[in-house]
């Protein structure tokens, strides 16, 4: 797999500059060489290229992709700029390649830690639909960077997932989906509630 090109992955956040916690995920990934540490999400400058045709695509910063070519990004919460000062309350969402299961997934990047812990497949589609989280058997790849997130933000496997996912959508969901209207236009489909 090609080395991650931190560069282009910072121009989407405020300033250039990219979040403590991004920082030190690209150092993992790239010092351990592990791509299959948390399911199909990988960091992925990819993410950037994804987001500049959004409409108000300064509300948001990519950092993540899948095997779907779906996005991972933070989120300002509406359609104003993310700013330096707020990126670490704003929440994650996951931009479906198709947009059929778009939706915020985190409140913070905390949080979605914790989800990436699971290292399931899917992830994205899973939260989004609301179906059921559970952490996948442990391979040498999770289990190193399991312990590595302890080490590194003190942070575990959840015990319950799910609700992770439904505290983010009970403070941002209805905010994203006006968003997504903006995005999709009359588009049937509207991310779930």
């Amino acid at each position: 797999m090609p080395r991650l090109d931190v560069r282009r992955l910072q121009r989407s956040y405020p300033d250039g500059q990219l979040p403590w916690a991004i920082k030190k995920l690209c150092e993992y990934q790239e010092n351990y060489q592990h791509y299959e540490y948390a399911g199909e999400f990988i960091l992925d400058e990819g993410a950037v290229d994804f987001l500049d045709d959004l409409p108000h695509k300064d509300a948001f910063a990519g950092f993540g992709t899948d095997a779907t070519g779906s996005v991972f990004a933070h989120w300002s919460g509406s359609i104003e700029s993310l700013t330096a000062q707020s990126i670490e309350r704003c929440p994650i969402v996951y931009l479906d390649s198709e947009a059929v299961f778009s939706s915020v997934i985190a409140s913070d990047f905390g949080d979605f830690i914790e989800l990436l812990l699971l290292a399931t497949d899917d992830l994205g589609n899973l939260a989004a639909e609301d179906e059921e989280l559970r952490a996948e058997e442990s391979t040498d790849q999770v289990t190193h960077f399991r312990q590595w997130v302890l080490d590194t933000f003190g942070i575990s496997v959840p015990t319950e997932p799910r609700n992770i996912v439904r505290k983010a959508k009970s403070v941002h969901q209805h905010a994203f989906i006006d968003w997504y209207r903006l995005w999709q236009g009359e588009n049937p489909w509207t991310p779930m509630v």
